[in-house]
């Protein structure tokens, strides 16, 4: 539980980390762009059971079998969307 909470509070920190600088060619004005996403962390499950949590049916032997690899190709997954988001505004994504 402490990873996850971990990675959250990274991935809040860095969410609006890039800035771009952009400038309107007609009036000469500058303005900063941000990139922010957002994800519901409660639909991200480890495969450990939690006493007390609703997350049974997110372990090894509930109902979806979820091990490490699924856990990990999830990570990659979301890594990858995240820095995908506003990439056509921000060149370096979020």
């Amino acid at each position: 539980m402490k990873k996850i909470m971990c990675l959250a509070l990274v991935l809040v920190c860095l969410i609006p980390v890039l800035r771009t600088n952009a400038q309107d060619s007609k009036q000469g004005k500058r303005f900063n762009m941000y990139g922010i996403a957002f994800y519901n962390l409660e639909n991200l499950f480890d495969t450990i059971n939690n006493n007390g949590k609703y997350d049974l049916e997110f372990s090894p032997n509930g109902a979806r079998q979820w091990n490490h690899q699924k856990y990990w190709s999830k990570q990659h997954n979301l890594a990858y969307a995240i820095s995908q988001m506003a990439t056509k505004s921000t060149p370096n994504g979020p």
